[in-house]
């Protein structure tokens, strides 16, 4: 039985309890069960719980799919870095690496440390892209790198259109949070 399952049987049911009652147990369970409890215990809330109690009973693969650490991170960027049908998509990456819980600044950060190392056109766009979608106007000082001669005018164009989509983006979200209710467009 699932854990929402119980809480709609049991009003006074709590996740939280449920959790702490099999604390004791844990190490009884096989890494198989185990690797069940981090979507569970994200699905009642107790995220965490999970981390502190679920996740270094887990292996690095298991752990990995659940929370992002800097190892896969750049893991995941090389990999789109590497993919000849992947750099099309890069925001679906963000959007799983966030999902697994990494700091937007992180993959910014990280995403121009796997350019620093081998600047290519690819890496850059997809430094770029990082910046797009999850960082804001202080990041776009990150996409002033020395560029090489065979690629540099295409690194341009990327750096000019990632500013303006960042500008833009950041100045709608300026005007929708609420800071000048009088300006309609």
């Amino acid at each position: 039985m699932r854990m929402n399952d119980v809480r709609q049987l049991n009003p006074k049911w709590s996740a939280s309890q449920f959790l702490r009652n099999l604390e004791p147990y844990l190490d009884l369970l096989s890494e198989k069960e185990l690797s069940r409890f981090p979507q569970y215990c994200n699905w009642a809330g107790e995220t965490t719980w999970c981390r502190r109690h679920i996740l270094p009973r887990l292996s690095d693969d298991e752990r990995g799919l659940y929370v992002a650490d800097e190892s896969s991170i750049r893991s995941e960027l090389e990999h789109l870095a590497h993919d000849d049908h992947g750099w099309r998509f890069p925001q679906f990456a963000f959007v799983r690496l966030v999902e697994r819980e990494a700091q937007a600044k992180n993959i910014i950060e990280i995403a121009a440390a796997v350019f620093d190392s081998a600047p290519s056109i690819r890496r850059y766009s997809i430094m770029a892209e990082a910046v797009v979608q999850l960082g804001d106007r202080s990041d776009l000082s990150i996409l002033n790198r020395p560029l090489q001669q065979d690629w540099k005018e295409a690194a341009e164009a990327i750096r000019t259109n990632a500013e303006f989509r960042v500008r833009r983006r950041t100045l709608a979200g300026e005007f929708s949070s609420g800071e000048n209710d009088s300006a309609t467009w």
